[in-house]
């Protein structure tokens, strides 16, 4: 396995997104692409580990959000956390890219049957990791925006094993509520939505469905810790009542954490001045409390 690794050295600016990556950084990854067996499909996947020390790491598999988007789609999972002793895994969802098989239908009333296919997709990935000599198994989590919450939520219940997972702008909501605001609002396409938030709110209140998915039958019952970030300007998905359902089932007893930013939107980016916002030192920070950084020396 060793000889199939690659120095990244160049282009890993573009494969993670507008993160701009230092040449020291650059150095201290290497990277494999792998191919992963999943039911009905071969997902295309790339490995990027630390370049010094053998490990144990922990890991993390970065689950895709709605759409085709690409394996890196989360911007500076592999920059900023490779570097600090953490594995991450990236794959095409099924049915796009490089990676074969039929891609799920996002028809709300399917939404339950096509996001388990997406959740099984997502442990194959975990457990692909943890057969690894490099990777702590006792380590493995996620990280996904937008829609893969709902995955990782998931794949979380399926899975007791899971040690955490950060979703970015990721809904605690229903499918079905998920499309309606974003229906009303443009999805981001406009500069200010036609209805008033309280009508917005209003709307959302009445809603009778149909509902799809709802993620508070795993959120509630999540044995892994978790991490939510949230944009109080996103048009894609209602963070105010994600926040709202949140809140309440960690006052519940659930062991999650959720950062508001109050200006952000959907991509975590200043809503007003389109900057990104710098909210990598939120998760290191909490990644680093979970234990999810750096060599596990002690089995060495």
């Amino acid at each position: 396995m060793r000889e199939l690794r690659r120095i990244v050295t160049v282009g890993l600016s573009l494969a993670i997104g507008v993160t701009v990556v230092s040449h020291s950084r650059v150095a201290s990854i290497e990277s494999e692409d792998v191919p992963l067996q999943a039911d009905g499909a071969i997902l295309a996947a790339t490995v990027s580990r630390p370049r010094f020390g053998d490990g144990p790491w922990p890991a993390l598999v970065v689950v895709p959000g709605s759409g085709s988007q690409p394996r890196h789609s989360v911007p500076g999972v592999v920059s900023e956390l490779v570097p600090g002793g953490v594995v991450a895994l990236t794959y095409d969802k099924r049915g796009t890219r490089r990676s074969t098989g039929g891609y799920p239908s996002p028809a709300v009333e399917i939404s339950e049957e096509s996001l388990g296919v997406l959740a099984e997709d997502a442990l194959v990935a975990w457990r692909y990791l943890s057969r690894r000599d490099d990777v702590d198994p006792e380590r493995i989590g996620f990280v996904g925006g937008g829609h893969a919450s709902w995955v990782m939520s998931l794949a979380a219940d399926r899975e007791s094993r899971v040690a955490c997972f950060v979703a970015l702008s990721g809904p605690a909501v229903t499918v079905g509520e998920e499309r309606l605001y974003s229906s009303l609002t443009g999805d981001g396409a406009l500069s200010r939505p036609l209805l008033s938030d309280d009508e917005i709110s209003r709307r959302l209140s009445a809603f009778e469905g149909p509902h799809g998915h709802d993620p508070r039958r795993t959120l509630w019952s999540l044995r892994c810790p978790s991490l939510w970030l949230l944009g109080g300007l996103d048009q894609s998905q209602p963070a105010v009542l994600t926040r709202e359902r949140l809140e309440w089932a960690r006052s519940a007893g659930l062991e999650l954490d959720v950062e508001w930013f109050p200006r952000a939107d959907h991509r975590l980016r200043d809503r007003l001045t389109d900057e990104r916002l710098d909210y990598w030192p939120v998760i290191t920070g909490w990644l680093d409390r979970q234990g999810m950084t750096g060599e596990r020396r002690d089995l060495r």
